[in-house]
């Protein structure tokens, strides 16, 4: 597997992650915001421990504006989605 598409699938399972993680700790309603800044903060972690476990070469991979981008739509909606779907099934 290249190196672009191991980003885009590391951050598409953390966004996985994330959104059965969220609804599990209760982040609905008020603690909303708790869990938006949550994903924010698991985003930029993610994005520097995968340039760091698959020991990526930034300059090869066009920047880290680049990485950063690589995954960033499947990680925000599949978390979002998740999160929304199963705060739906279960607290309303």
């Amino acid at each position: 597997m290249d190196p672009k598409s191991k980003v885009y699938w590391t951050k598409a399972l953390f966004g996985v992650a994330l959104g059965i993680i969220c609804p599990s700790l209760g982040l609905y309603g008020p603690n909303g915001w708790i869990g938006l800044v949550l994903g924010f903060v698991v985003l930029v972690i993610v994005h520097y421990l995968t340039i760091y476990v698959y020991k990526l070469n930034v300059r090869e991979m066009g920047g880290q504006g680049r990485i950063a981008i690589n995954g960033i739509l499947p990680y925000l909606a599949l978390w979002i989605m998740i999160w929304t779907l199963l705060n739906t099934l279960f607290f309303v």
